[in-house]
């Protein structure tokens, strides 16, 4: 589990990404006393905005390279990633061809968004106990949980999600 701690110049960072760190550190808070079958890290990342983004200094990369030298066994990364924008006007979310063939338009939801190779572990976390289901959309498209928060409550949504950017 994995968030960045890092913002893009002259942007204050409260949504990106400090809304990724407060969420990475209060499962971490939330899972301290849980006995999960594999190891499970929470690691905070520097570097991951421009001019780094994409770079051998990246915080994500050399972690992931330092743990293929150790021959560390990583199944699985979920990056905490811009979670603190919300706004349920119609057309506040807008993505290029052809993502918004599979996003909706409204900024009300928190979205779990995978590759295809990664499918099969966004579709059996244990998240489907708050009632995340399965999209119904065709196999091709990418594969994804969300949530709709409204008055207070988090409530499932069916159908295409994903993080406001």
């Amino acid at each position: 589990m994995g968030a960045h701690y890092d913002s893009v110049q002259g942007a204050p960072g409260g949504n990106d990404n400090g809304s990724g760190v407060a969420a990475a550190l209060e499962l971490a808070r939330a899972l301290r006393d849980a006995k999960p079958a594999r190891t499970l890290r929470f690691v905070f990342f520097v570097n991951e905005e421009p001019p780094f983004f994409e770079g051998m200094d990246m915080g994500c990369r050399r972690y992931a390279l330092r743990s293929k030298e150790r021959k560390e066994r990583i199944v699985a990364m979920f990056s905490l990633e811009t979670m603190g924008w919300y706004s349920d006007s119609p057309d506040s979310q807008r993505y290029p061809f052809p993502l918004s063939l599979f996003y909706p338009s409204t900024g009300d939801f928190i979205a779990f968004v995978a590759n295809l190779g990664s499918r099969a572990r966004s579709c059996t976390s244990r998240s489907a106990r708050s009632g995340i289901t399965r999209s119904s959309r065709p196999r091709a498209s990418p594969p994804r949980r969300s949530f709709r928060a409204s008055a207070g409550r988090t409530t499932p949504r069916s159908g295409s999600r994903a993080t406001p950017g």
